[in-house]
């Protein structure tokens, strides 16, 4: 499936709906990278702007087994251990457009001004995308090897 562009709050929402809020899902890989590099001649290539691809799958209660989201000029990712004894289900994902960034949380309600941010996983980033990867569900890794 091709990526579509989220541009807009009323985009962000589309996906939401669209995915149930990413109800009865778990996040399941990240992937970071840069533009930076060196060539096998030590010539160094500095390209700045950190993208993400996230996959998250769902219990396909709205039809999407699973998700991906690439994250563009990533501003920050916030990532937290699932305490001991939890469930890793996320219940009601958040995603807003908020001065030029999108937020994505896998908590109802988040808040960039929440003081207890950083016990929940969120990313902030400039641009988003997301294709249906619902191929993708089981225990294989798609973005590495254990």
């Amino acid at each position: 499936m091709l990526w579509e562009e989220i541009k807009t709050q009323e985009d962000a929402e589309k996906l939401l709906n669209k995915v149930g809020h990413f109800h009865d899902g778990c996040f399941r890989e990240l992937h970071v990278w840069s533009g930076s590099y060196i060539n096998d001649t030590a010539h160094y290539s500095a390209l700045f702007g950190l993208k993400a691809k996230v996959l998250i799958q769902c219990s396909k209660h709205h039809g999407i087994g699973a998700v991906e989201l690439l994250f563009t000029d990533v501003q920050k990712i916030n990532m937290v251990q699932i305490p001991e004894g939890s469930f890793p289900e996320i219940s009601h994902a958040t995603l807003k457009y908020e001065d030029g960034v999108f937020y994505w949380a896998d908590e109802r309600d988040w808040d960039i001004k929440d003081p207890n941010n950083d016990e929940i996983l969120w990313i902030a980033a400039k641009g988003l995308k997301w294709r249906d990867k619902s191929e993708w569900m089981g225990d294989a890794l798609r973005y590495g090897a254990d």
